[in-house]
């Protein structure tokens, strides 16, 4: 029943604010960094978690750790490339390429008590959590404080 109750101010506090946060983040060597944080008007459209094997949780959290939103997106470290198979024309072959530097783009919801972005690689082979629910094999990369250089 509290649930039910607190569920609304959550969605309206997002709905209120028409904005939502468009995050510019690198990965190098393994270490995630905020190149920035911007507040953008408009309605955050709906994002589908990662079904990838590899892949990272980033959640947004209240100052005390409470995860206000989660997502999981692709690992953008790891690179699919297709070409050509020399031996066979007309075919393709893919691999998989680790990159040691790589920026990506995250939008997220902007809502009321968030402070930080917690990034988390989800381990190899973890079995999937249900929505909502956090990922018990995972490693911590960043914790990210959002505020500190954002823009609007």
């Amino acid at each position: 029943m509290l649930l039910a109750a607190l569920l609304p101010l959550r969605i309206r506090a997002t709905e209120e604010t028409n904005q939502f946060l468009f995050l510019t983040l690198r990965v190098k060597d393994g270490v995630v960094t905020l190149d920035q944080a911007k507040v953008v008007k408009g309605a955050l459209k709906p994002q589908a978690d990662s079904r990838d094997a590899e892949r990272l949780q980033l959640s947004l959290e209240h100052a005390d750790g409470r995860v206000a939103w989660n997502l999981e997106i692709d690992d953008p470290s790891v690179q699919r490339y297709e070409y050509e198979d020399p031996e066979h024309p007309g075919q393709l072959k893919s691999k998989l390429v680790r990159v040691d530097d790589v920026q990506f783009i995250v939008r997220t919801p902007l809502q009321v008590g968030v402070c930080r972005i917690a990034i988390h690689r989800i381990r190899k082979g973890a079995e999937r959590a249900p929505p909502g629910a956090s990922v018990a094999e995972k490693n911590l990369l960043a914790r990210i404080d959002l505020f500190r250089n954002a823009t609007q």
